[in-house]
């Protein structure tokens, strides 16, 4: 049963009042370790008002509310600056956040992740770039002359590398690949057999 604060204080007040008027002969330093111990008790108790005012702030059953009283799922949190934040863990361990200004924007990211997870998508892919893609094909080719690996490599070191390389794969869409073709053909002099090979 939780007494309100201030039946309790009155509660301690009468009991140590009534105590002193019974034990008249008590020297001072023993009714001052009795008031020691009844103001101690009455720290706690305000102590644990205060924590049962903070669970019902957070909501019924310990549920995270934001500034609208929404309901946060797992691994959501408000920032103080009123926007939106998802931390999960990868099953390598490795931790991972996004951002979004409102809660239905930070959400669709959500679905996304986990859409990309159940695929099997990486969260480093993301971040992948066609020159790591280049890369990893260069690591992995096999049957080619060394002379037509070179070429290859060189091609690619001096047109694609400096710009079109560094733009991330995830963000790469048709229109960019047919812009930089055509930048290849017109700016860069070069014949369209060239840029087929």
């Amino acid at each position: 049963m939780n007494l309100p604060i201030e039946c309790i204080l009155f509660n301690c007040k009468y009991f140590v009042t009534s105590y002193f008027d019974k034990h008249k002969n008590l020297k001072n330093h023993v009714k001052f370790s009795i008031i020691t111990k009844w103001m101690c008790h009455l720290r706690f108790v305000r102590r644990k008002e205060v924590s049962l005012m903070s669970i019902k702030q957070k909501g019924q059953g310990g549920r995270r509310l934001d500034k609208n009283r929404i309901t946060l799922r797992k691994g959501e949190s408000q920032r103080k600056n009123g926007t939106y934040e998802y931390r999960w863990t990868t099953l390598d361990g490795k931790r991972h956040s996004v951002y979004a200004k409102t809660l239905e924007e930070l959400r669709e990211k959500e679905e996304a992740i986990h859409q990309d997870a159940k695929d099997g998508i990486r969260i480093t892919a993301q971040k992948t770039t066609v020159n790591d893609i280049f890369e990893l094909w260069c690591d992995l080719k096999r049957g080619l002359k060394d002379n037509t690996f070179q070429n290859y490599k060189y091609m690619y070191n001096m047109f694609v590398r400096p710009g079109f390389g560094q733009m991330r794969i995830s963000m790469v869409k048709k229109s960019d690949v047919k812009r930089f073709y055509n930048t290849l053909a017109d700016e860069k002099v070069l014949k369209i057999s060239t840029i087929d090979s």
